[in-house]
This record gives C-alpha cells, sequence and structure tokens, in this order.
C-alpha cells in the first residue's frame, strides 16, 4: 500500500467529524477501564498498514511510573 498524503488543513467535513465525535474521544481518553490490549495493537497496527508506514513495536505498561523504569 502507497503512502497516504494527509490533509495540510482540516476541512469543514473533518472539523464536523471532530465536533461529532469530541465527547465521545474526551471520555474514552478519561476511562480507567482495563483496555482490550489485542484489539488496541490491531487499530494502531491498521493505521500504519493505511498510511503505508512499518509498525513499530507497541509496548504497553501498567502505570506511567512503569513507563520511567523502561526508559
Amino acid at each position: 500500500m502507497s503512502k497516504k498524503q494527509l490533509p495540510p488543513v482540516l476541512g469543514a467535513e473533518h472539523k464536523a467529524v471532530i465536533k461529532a465525535v469530541s465527547g465521545q474521544i474526551q471520555n474514552e481518553a478519561l476511562c480507567v477501564a482495563p483496555m482490550d490490549r489485542a484489539l488496541c495493537q490491531e487499530a494502531i497496527a491498521r493505521c500504519y498498514e493505511y498510511l503505508g508506514l512499518k509498525c513499530p513495536e507497541i509496548l504497553f505498561f501498567s502505570s506511567p511510573q512503569a513507563i520511567l523504569k523502561h526508559l
């Protein structure tokens, strides 16, 4: 798959979609329930594939403090 060109600026259609789902996105961002890691990995991999990019290694951590130990 070839690399997709992202629009340099958001058009009216993009802004309408963002406005329509912004509440849902905010709720998901603030959610503290455990995530489905397999589903998350698949979604990330599909985004990279769509853009024609190689997916990097995806790491999950139990907390922000655990990330610091990895660095």
